[in-house]
């Protein structure tokens, strides 16, 4: 048994933008998808638009499980010498049962006024519609791989996970897998969105743990990844393909101008092997593996 700790960073420089007139106050409420499958889910956000300071007090959910959230939101844009700036409170929820909810308007105060959103109706049917993933059918995908397994798991499966005579588990390992943080932009204005993705790239059978989430100091956060969400995609980096798991993707909004540095996320990782008299054989595995 072998663990290892990736450590990534990333900064950015961020630019200023001036302020000049504000826009109307609006406070609205949005679902979507607002259709979806009694084991689906969907993102409720409310939005308060051109406030400078704004509370945000949520409606009932009685209705549906909270997976994630409030996450709190804000952002800011100027378009021909008009600011427009808002804040948002964002909710992924799944439906206790089918039928048709109706969310009642929130309430929120916003420059010393009272403002209420509009409800929102969400319809909840007894088939997917696969507007969101299936969570009930969601599984890791770093654990309980058996390599030599009649039929054929669903990912790529490569060889590394045979040890060779000679072969320094360590070296294989790092040679296999790894963490990359991918970002659309490396510059931007504040409030101008920045998305950016923690991703593992691996080639190896193994057991993930997230030791440390990312801090993102500086920034407005908007995550982007749905909770349990453990699908993959087949990715080629230098010449190699990898099956990649995205750990973390969010939408961040710089607050301040200057350099803000994304924080370090860690991964430790259980990786099994099998060694190579072995790999032919089909007894006794579990026994052979370390």
């Amino acid at each position: 048994m072998h663990s290892v700790l990736h450590k990534i960073f990333f900064s950015f420089l961020l630019v200023t933008a001036g302020f000049c007139a504000h826009a109307q106050i609006k406070f609205s409420a949005n679902a979507s998808p607002n259709v979806i499958g009694k084991d689906e889910y969907t993102q409720l956000t409310l939005t308060v638009e051109n406030a400078h300071e704004a509370q945000i007090v949520p409606p009932s959910l009685r209705d549906f499980i909270i997976l994630s959230g409030p996450s709190d939101m804000t952002s800011m844009s100027m378009v021909n010498g008009v600011t427009k700036s808002s804040r948002s409170l964002v909710f992924v929820i799944k439906p206790k049962a089918t039928g048709v909810f109706t969310i009642p308007g929130a309430m929120a105060k916003a420059d010393g006024g009272d403002y209420k959103s509009n409800s929102v109706t969400i319809k909840v049917q007894a088939k997917p519609t696969g507007s969101s993933p299936n969570t009930n059918q969601l599984s890791s995908p770093f654990g309980n791989m058996d390599p030599f397994e009649d039929v054929a798991p669903p990912r790529s499966t490569y060889n590394d996970y045979i040890l060779r005579k000679g072969e320094n588990p360590a070296e294989k390992i790092k040679k296999n897998m790894f963490v990359r943080l991918e970002v659309d932009k490396k510059s931007c204005y504040v409030g101008e969105p920045v998305v950016a993705s923690y991703k593992l790239y691996t080639r190896l059978q193994s057991e993930s743990n997230m030791t440390q989430n990312p801090s993102f100091n500086g920034f407005s956060v908007l995550d982007m990844t749905q909770p349990n969400d453990m699908s993959y995609r087949v990715e080629k980096f230098g010449g190699r393909e990898y099956n990649v798991y995205t750990l973390r993707k969010v939408q961040l909004y710089p607050l301040l101008a200057g350099e803000l540095e994304l924080g370090v996320v860690e991964i430790e990782n259980n990786v099994h092997f099998i060694k190579a008299e072995y790999a032919n054989q089909r007894q006794d595995l579990i026994s052979q593996m370390f």
